[in-house]
């Protein structure tokens, strides 16, 4: 996009790095713009680990320019190789406290890579190219910060996963924070987290987005296993489950070069505990749920039994009762029915069941939802109480069968009375069904 030259300058007299748009790029609209906004990230940062601007400007010729710090030093991956790993943490450290200067100014670099960060011959580092920079500060100009969403912005090798995507509108300071721990990897192993080879540049794009980069220590033994722990959280695929800023990781590494525990141990270890609690209790509610639901569907069955039996003998009775009234009306006598209390009876059988049955299917919906709640292993145990309560919910409609049953055979006064008895009962043992699945579900919710 441009091209550096030393130089020096008049007024104050000192050696500078003149960066200018030559040859064929001069007409690109594009370019230019790029340029602008670079000089206007530039101006926007004071601090020691970045290169500083100095002045902006156009040549006669009307070739935009500016002029910054010159640094003479080496890229950061060729300076670590005579480094031992006290002075490589410490280089990363500086690193993310520059960049976390940048985020502070809402800016985002984008393309953190060793040949952007040199180290003079202090030993101090600097960054440097802010070319495909990001502006995020609500008052930036929208036509200079313009996502580019779809293409891939910076170098794979160095970018997060959604720069990869080629999600621009998704890159924040976490961005920055995952290249920080690609150069912290290469730094510490003397190579990429990924394997890249020579796959093509879809294939490199895809293993960042996608594979878990192999853990340091399993290349170099020698390594602090901390330092697993430290690159384990700035390189997590989700932005969310990275440090909250460059500071945090600057701070973290600090901790690993003191030999003190760091946070993202911390983190983790609280992870894998939260994990195994829940995986615990999602065992032990499935369990429980598996058990509770058992007893309602053997003492609904044992109910549906006993109302069946009643109502095989109601039926008996009917058959008897009905063969000695139409005796009766052959003789001439008139037949007086009245169904009012086994209408009344049914209705409150035919309630109760619908009850019993509308909880029985929610009852397998609130297990679903607490088994998403509470992880696979009660997502496990669910599988194992749905038939429990599909059982639960076959005998109420069951029941309601038996009840419908008795309610059409039941056409004379003195029979009606046993079957209502029946029927009663049924809506009884309904009632009581409901009220124990209510008292489950206020236990595990």
């Amino acid at each position: 996009m441009g091209v550096v030259f030393e130089a020096e300058q008049v007024h104050p007299r000192r050696r500078v790095a003149l960066k200018v748009i030559r040859g064929a790029w001069l007409d690109d609209e594009r370019t230019r713009r790029l340029f602008r906004r670079e000089t206007e990230v530039l101006a926007r940062l004071q601090h020691p680990g970045i290169a500083a601007i100095f002045d902006a400007g156009e040549t006669k010729e009307g070739a935009p320019f500016f002029v910054m710090e010159l640094v003479k030093g080496r890229p950061l991956d060729e300076w670590a190789k005579g480094q031992d790993l006290q002075g490589k943490l410490r280089a990363a450290v500086e690193v993310a406290r520059a960049v976390q200067h940048a985020h502070e100014k809402g800016v985002i670099h984008r393309d953190l890579k060793p040949s952007n960060v040199l180290v003079n011959g202090e030993d101090q580092v600097k960054v440097l190219d802010f070319g495909l920079a990001r502006i995020v500060d609500p008052g930036a100009n929208v036509s200079l910060t313009a996502a580019m969403s779809g293409k891939v912005i910076g170098t794979v090798r160095y970018m997060s996963p959604e720069q990869a995507r080629g999600m621009a509108s998704k890159v924040t300071p976490a961005s920055d924070v995952y290249s920080i721990g690609i150069l912290l990897f290469e730094l510490c192993t003397g190579r990429s987290p990924h394997n890249f080879g020579t796959s093509d540049l879809f294939e490199c794009a895809r293993m960042v987005a996608e594979e878990i980069p192999v853990a340091p220590t399993s290349l170099d033994g020698k390594l602090p296993k901390d330092l697993d722990n430290v690159l384990g959280q700035a390189l997590a695929k989700d932005p969310s489950e990275r440090y909250a800023s460059a500071e945090e990781l600057a701070k973290d590494i600090e901790r690993l070069m003191d030999g003190l525990p760091v946070s993202a141990r911390q983190r983790r270890a609280d992870a894998s505990a939260l994990e195994a609690k829940l995986s615990r209790m999602g065992a032990e509610l499935g369990s429980s749920i598996a058990r509770v639901s058992a007893s309602v569907a053997d003492t609904l069955q044992g109910a549906a039994g006993t109302a069946t039996e009643k109502v095989r003998e109601g039926r008996d009775t009917v058959k008897s009762k009905l063969d000695e009234r139409r005796e009766r009306m052959e003789n001439g006598e008139p037949l007086r029915i009245n169904l009012n209390p086994v209408i009344d009876a049914a209705g409150r059988g035919f309630r109760g069941a619908k009850k019993t049955a509308s909880y029985a299917a929610h009852g397998t919906q609130k297990v679903a939802s607490v088994a998403r709640a509470t992880g696979r292993a009660t997502r496990r145990a669910a599988k194992g109480v749905a038939p429990s309560l599909r059982k639960v919910r076959n005998i109420a409609i069951g029941l309601l069968v038996i009840i419908f049953i008795g309610r059409l055979i039941a056409e004379d006064y003195n029979v009606s009375l046993a079957v209502r008895d029946t029927l009663r009962f049924g809506a009884h043992v309904v009632d009581e069904t409901g009220d124990l699945i209510k008292r489950i579900w206020r236990e595990i919710t």
